[in-house]
């Protein structure tokens, strides 16, 4: 079984607002002149661009991938290893952004998060994020069975 847990967007709520400005003023600029294709394709990878991690139960493997302008997708499948470690964090956080008149609008980010650490890199990859903590300890215990059971094959 293939589980996908969504990640989210690849760029802070301001910048996304950002794309769909550059995408606008991009098709209106398109009339008169086609350099403004490139300000479409960046408004494009602003607005709809999103991460998200696939986790194969049964193969032993998890795959982090970008989806640019939300279709095309962009990395590969690794598989667990007997020494990657599994964490859980509490993420707490905001995106603040400025007005011209130095105003601050901030929207508040609190969640869970599910990283992997892997043994010969030490990079962490996130692999799931979730608002509940019942359901990243779930989930998080479902990844660390999955990599004991690789320990027993391997040991045994």
């Amino acid at each position: 079984m293939i589980t996908r847990n969504y990640l989210g967007k690849l760029a802070r709520p301001s910048a996304v607002f950002s794309g769909y400005m550059l995408l606008i003023f991009g098709a209106i600029a398109a009339y008169f002149s086609l350099m403004a294709i490139l300000l479409i394709i960046l408004g494009g990878i602003m607005a709809f661009s999103y991460s998200e991690v696939f986790i194969d139960q049964e193969g032993k493997q998890y795959k982090f991938q970008v989806m640019l302008f939300g279709f095309l997708p962009v990395g590969s499948w690794r598989e667990f290893k007997p020494d990657d470690e599994i964490g859980l964090k509490h993420f707490k956080g905001k995106y603040t952004t400025y007005s011209r008149s130095n105003r601050q609008n901030s929207i508040l980010v609190d969640d869970y998060r599910i990283y992997l650490t892997a043994a010969e890199t030490k990079k962490k990859v996130t692999l799931g994020k979730f608002i509940s903590e019942k359901e990243a300890i779930k989930e998080a215990n479902r990844l660390m069975e999955i990599i004991q059971s690789l320990e027993k094959r391997e040991n045994g």
